[in-house]
């Protein structure tokens, strides 16, 4: 995606299941997520934070050429209970 792309874009909030990928990565995030924060709950553990984000990687390790750290993103306006 190019560069500055984002702030161009009129975000909706939809139903995660309309998109059945991006549901998928989703469910692998939330659950990477999930174990971290039990990982970092446990008595005596030792922080090992997620740092993939901030660089522009997923959690597959995928590098994102170009990644921007701050964005100035329009209101999303919620779809979910829109009539057609």
């Amino acid at each position: 995606m190019p560069r500055g792309s984002v702030e161009s874009f009129v975000p909706e909030i939809r139903p995660l299941s309309q998109n059945p990928e991006l549901e998928c990565r989703y469910k692998e995030w939330k659950r990477s997520r999930q174990e971290f924060n039990r990982a970092l709950g446990k008595s005596g553990a030792k922080a090992l934070w997620q740092k993939h984000y901030l660089p522009g990687m997923s959690i597959l390790r995928e590098i994102f050429g170009r990644h921007q750290t701050k964005l100035a993103v329009r209101e999303f306006r919620d779809v979910r209970n829109a009539r057609p």
